[in-house]
């Protein structure tokens, strides 16, 4: 909660965004951190499409007006913004996208946020979005297998991977399921060495 804390407090520190939702409050009770965030009346993402599959067919969640467009260039805008400062949310997926009344979006959850570039943390983010080079590292783990030093491992662009994980939440959007659902062994089947 104390790296989520920090990166709203960059995020909302210069101007807020407003396709970020943005932090209100923050107070610490005890040994609980405890952020009041800003209210989205109608959920997520996920939850909405949900609801609109079970309105209609599952291939056209159009039914309740989804701007595609206009989702898509939010979203955009709140990770370019993220990204000028530093920032990668390393968690985007419908879940982490919120809507308002007005049907803006707003991109929340940055608890595995980091703020920097490049990461060499391979465990981050829901698997059925994450870019594929964020389940292992292209090079061999050795470094992992030797418990040496995490710092030694390679890194991977963490700007590259949010933009991965908007492509597997537009297709999740555009057609009612996930990009791909294999298991990690699949996934990194092509990282691996010959």
């Amino acid at each position: 909660m104390k790296n989520e804390y920090d990166v709203m407090k960059k995020l909302s520190s210069y101007k807020s965004h407003p396709n970020i939702c943005s932090m209100l409050d923050f107070y610490t009770d005890d040994s609980y951190y405890v952020m009041v965030l800003e209210y989205c009346e109608c959920g997520d993402l996920y939850d909405f499409l949900d609801i609109a599959k079970s309105q209609g067919t599952p291939s056209s969640p159009s039914l309740i007006q989804i701007d595609m467009q206009r989702i898509i260039k939010q979203l955009c805008s709140a990770i370019s913004f993220a990204h000028s400062l530093g920032i990668a949310h390393r968690d985007i997926k419908p879940e982490n996208v919120l809507l308002t009344i007005n049907g803006d979006v707003k991109l929340a959850d940055w608890g595995h946020a980091i703020q920097s570039s490049k990461s060499n943390d391979f465990q981050i983010g829901t698997d059925n979005y994450r870019a594929p080079e964020t389940f292992s590292s292209p090079v061999d783990n050795s470094c992992y297998k030797k418990r040496l030093d995490k710092s030694s491992a390679p890194s991977y662009n963490t700007y590259k991977t949010d933009y991965w994980s908007l492509g597997a939440t537009i297709f999740y959007l555009t057609f009612g399921d996930c990009l791909f659902r294999v298991s990690k062994s699949k996934m990194t089947q092509h990282l691996k060495k010959p």
